[in-house]
């Protein structure tokens, strides 16, 4: 299992879900390798 936490200004004004997918969107490559996911974003203001 992975934990990711990502924290950034560029979440500002994005709900979870799309916080989500552009991590998602990041890590597209890697995503197939990986087994057990677990993503936390946070906003920084």
């Amino acid at each position: 299992m992975f934990n990711i936490y990502v924290e950034t200004k560029e979440f500002s004004g994005l709900n979870i879900t799309k916080q989500h997918k552009l991590v998602y969107e990041t890590l597209k490559e890697q995503i197939g390798k990986i087994h057990g996911l677990h993503v936390e974003t946070k906003a920084i203001k």
